[in-house]
């Protein structure tokens, strides 16, 4: 059985002995990204996890937030087909308010109708970021939530979500185990044409999510509440989602054992491995207490498909960043110093040979630099060696861009380009084009047009819009590394 990575200290094993996950090293280079698509774990997973952790994990809430296997099959069939958009992706509402959503992609809010024709726009420029997303990616995960999908009465159109819509407009079914199989073979169908005609390697998974919809006989019942829930429990109903999804994910995987697929048993490692975290009542009813969960499951996941050097220099950037904090917050230059000195001795060697000479881990590179340039101040020799140090390793030394050149940066990273800006190919960009042309920290900003022009090896994010960032960065094609 393999070793899990040491990552997410707080989620030791839960069991004594772990499900047995074959290792099959899909990310085995810091270039390498993972197009994430499907249920809302999905975010979780992303989001809370393999972002931080300097894997290009790439996911746009909009076109890849699906509950349903149906409803992202049936999004990524038209993006395939390049299939014009217009009255068919809306639904209007019947009420005195009015308005619009496009009821294909994953918007909570409705749209005056004035705004119809930016919203098409907006809806071809989302279509734009998935394909990039798909064509781009090394390796593609699936998360399917549920075989529960919602349609519309009128015309039998999957609804991704219903977002008060009026209840009489639609209705609730429970998909069977056959027609989750053929959903993913048009799933499938859907990637190979967006890619010209192959395929990414594709990993399978059931989200750990409990859905807690009541069973569907309970879902038209006019009654009060208690007497809805003598129908069925949710949970009941949940346990019969998973079985059905687990049964037509199998049921598909069995017909393409030669295309190389994988599944990951995320949801079984939550539901056995964590089974003493769980939590059956209350606000984290329907999943184990977070960011427990996708923590533990990203550790799992690191530990089955990243390869050991990569996991090695994600759990170095970890330290790092723990220990740039204790320079920051001590203020004496010979404390600096033996913090510095405890870098070159115990873990610079480490990291080297972690790298190899290939390109560094985006989240690895963005700690060194953060490190070194906190300590400038009292040990500034000290670091530049560290960083040349470092530079020997790698082959090629890396052009790196910032995205983001207000407060953030000012705070995180002014000081270390000014520390470093001589040793270092440094590119500042920012979306604000009141910043472009000016001159920061004795770097020209650039736009980010101008910067898909450049050859960046790393795109470092000095902002918290980081999601609209890094989808920004995947519509200009931006071949980097994002941390």
């Amino acid at each position: 059985m393999q070793e899990t990575p040491r990552l997410f200290q707080d989620t030791a094993p839960y069991l004594r002995e772990l499900i047995d996950i074959p290792q099959v090293p899909l990310l085995s280079r810091s270039t390498n990204s993972l197009c994430m698509l499907g249920s809302c774990f999905t975010w979780h997973l992303h989001n809370e996890a393999l972002r931080g952790l300097g894997i290009n994990s790439l996911f746009q809430w909009r076109t890849g937030f699906h509950f349903s296997t149906e409803s992202l099959s049936n999004l990524l069939q038209r993006i395939a087909q390049e299939t014009p958009h217009g009255e068919d992706d809306l639904y209007h509402y019947p009420d005195e308010i009015g308005g619009f959503r496009p009821f294909r992609y994953y918007f909570n809010q409705r749209f005056p109708v004035e705004q119809k024709e930016a919203v098409l726009a907006q809806l071809a420029s989302l279509d734009a970021q998935c394909v990039a997303s798909i064509r781009n990616c090394s390796t593609l995960l699936l998360v399917t939530g549920t075989p529960r999908v919602v349609r519309l009465k009128k015309n039998g159109q999957c609804v991704t979500v219903t977002a008060k819509m009026p209840a009489a407009d639609y209705e609730h079914k429970r998909n069977s185990a056959e027609e989750e199989a053929g959903h993913l073979e048009r799933f499938v169908a859907a990637v190979r044409q967006i890619r010209g005609g192959h395929l990414p390697t594709m990993v399978f998974m059931l989200s750990p999510m409990r859905y807690m919809f009541h069973p569907l006989c309970a879902e038209t019942f006019d009654g009060g509440r208690e007497q809805r829930e003598r129908l069925g429990s949710p949970y009941v109903e949940d346990n019969l989602g998973k079985a059905i999804l687990r049964v037509g994910l199998q049921t598909f995987l069995d017909k393409h054992t030669d295309e190389g697929f994988h599944y990951f048993p995320g949801y079984e490692v939550v539901m056995d491995e964590m089974r003493s975290h769980e939590a059956f009542c209350g606000s984290h009813a329907e999943v184990p207490h977070f960011p427990h969960v996708s923590h533990y499951v990203a550790k799992r996941f690191l530990g089955t498909y990243v390869a050991p050097k990569l996991v090695g220099q994600i759990e170095s950037a970890a330290t790092l960043n723990l220990l740039c904090q204790d320079i920051q917050a001590t203020q004496m230059p010979g404390q600096v110093r033996i913090l510095l000195e405890n870098f070159v001795t115990n873990l610079l060697p480490r990291i080297v040979e972690q790298i190899g000479g290939d390109m560094p881990n985006a989240a690895l590179l963005r700690a060194v630099l953060l490190l070194l340039g906190s300590a400038t101040q009292h040990a500034p020799e000290q670091a530049l060696a560290c960083l040349q140090t470092l530079r020997q390793a790698v082959a090629q030394w890396p052009t790196v861009a910032i995205w983001g050149t207000g407060g953030n940066y000012q705070s995180v990273f002014s000081q270390t380009v000014q520390a470093f800006k001589e040793e270092m190919d440094f590119v500042l960009t920012d979306g604000n084009p009141a910043s472009w042309g000016q001159t920061i920290d004795g770097i020209k900003v650039i736009s980010p047009e101008s910067l898909a022009e450049r050859a960046v090896n790393f795109v470092l994010i000095a902002s918290y819009h980081h999601d609209d960032i890094h989808a920004r960065i995947r519509e200009l094609g931006i071949p980097a590394s994002v941390a």
